[in-house]
């Protein structure tokens, strides 16, 4: 009994060693909570600026008079070097793991991708979820330079618009650190990322009259879809190419489609559900791929009138207007980019590995020649609440 009650103390004191509570711990009031970070070019190689939210001043009764967040920058040859520089100017040491947004500009994309690729990835705070976005027409920094209406924190309004502009308009597959590092290392895709711009007058989107009018003087807007070829930007898809990007990926959740009835009239129709069934096949020992849009959608609004038993002539449109558009911008990811970003060379890769091992070296060259056939299934579920009749005396 005595060995007993021994080796329970021994081990109480064991525990003492093992479970150290607090170790390592980091106290708020020492940190700096980044919540965006913009990376841009510079003569010693990098400008970073780092979004930092001030707590004290985002639970001020007097948020409109202040700002909630302060920007710092600093210059230097490396990422790690620069972002350590930061410290001649932050009082508290960077934190990156409430980071809602990386941005990186257009020149930084084009050539030095791999190195801030590295960086995040070796960082343990950074999370792999982080939207990562590419800064077009405009420093990355002067995104981050912008106060927000609604949300007093701009990178949380530019992770907000990201989402909700995937979820309400155009999807796009490489939205995160962790899907952009995938698509670089996979065989067979290359990545295509959400652009950023401002809009407006940036010397008034920096002040407090920004977010003190209804109307913002400067606005953060999602823009065109990067497209890249390995770890490097080649250019980018415009508002339309990127809409048939989205029909390429399947990546669609919910948008609306416009579709022309009369000369000066369109028909509106909002798409509920959006899958691709794609297949492969081979003829003559080269693959073929067959993609079939399959689609839902209830009519959203009625330019001209429409027999309300008859959708077909609809359907029809819509199937028209799908394949445009998703035609036009497989031309232009063939023919003028020539870059995979759908990931077609992927599906080979994973149905055909043995085909996928002669084609893997000149991928790039048998991308441009690749044949796709492109189909669309359309069915409208519901055609709203007001009938032909009405909508006939309505469009007289």
């Amino acid at each position: 009994m005595k060995h007993k009650h021994i080796l329970l103390i021994f081990g109480f004191i064991s525990c003492l060693f093992i479970l150290t509570g607090c170790w390592g711990k980091k106290e708020l009031d020492e940190l700096a909570l980044v919540s965006a970070i913009a990376i841009d070019e510079s003569e010693l190689g990098y400008l970073v600026s780092v979004q930092v939210m001030v707590p004290r001043e985002i639970a001020s009764d007097f948020s409109d008079e202040l700002t909630t967040v302060k920007l710092f920058s600093d210059e230097g040859e490396s990422l790690f070097q620069t972002i350590r520089k930061l410290t001649r100017d932050l009082p508290r040491k960077s934190y990156f793991t409430h980071l809602m947004a990386i941005i990186i500009s257009e020149n930084i994309a084009k050539d030095n991708m791999v190195e801030i690729l590295d960086f995040f990835l070796r960082d343990p705070e950074v999370r792999p979820d982080v939207p990562i976005f590419i800064a077009k027409d405009t420093l990355a920094q002067d995104i981050l330079n912008v106060l927000t209406h609604i949300e007093p924190i701009p990178a949380s309004k530019i992770k907000k618009v990201g989402l909700n502009f995937q979820t309400n308009y155009y999807g796009v597959r490489d939205t995160t650190f962790l899907n952009l590092v995938t698509s670089i290392a996979s065989a067979g895709v290359n990545p295509a990322i959400m652009g950023l711009t401002v809009y407006g007058n940036k010397n008034e989107g920096e002040k407090n009259v920004n977010i003190q009018e209804i109307e913002a003087k400067a606005a953060i807007k999602i823009t065109d879809f990067a497209i890249f070829k390995n770890e490097k930007l080649i250019g980018w898809l415009n508002e339309d190419e990127s809409r048939g990007y989205s029909y390429l990926i399947g990546e669609i959740k919910n948008t609306i489609i416009t579709i022309p009835c009369d000369k000066n009239k369109t028909q509106n129709l909002e798409i509920t559900s959006f899958k691709n069934k794609t297949k492969l096949k081979m003829e003559n020992g080269k693959p073929i791929i067959n993609i079939t849009h399959q689609i839902n959608s209830n009519i959203a609004q009625l330019g001209c009138s429409i027999d309300k038993n008859n959708y077909q002539k609809l359907e029809k449109l819509l199937e028209k207007e799908i394949i445009k558009d998703s035609q036009h911008t497989l031309n232009v990811i063939q023919k003028k980019f020539k870059s995979d970003v759908v990931g077609f060379g992927e599906l080979i890769h994973r149905k055909k590995p043995v085909v996928w091992k002669k084609l893997n070296q000149n991928w790039d060259d048998y991308f441009v020649n690749l044949t796709v056939n492109l189909s669309a299934e359309i069915k409208i579920n519901r055609p709203g609440v007001v009938d032909g009749d009405v909508i006939k005396k309505i469009l007289k």
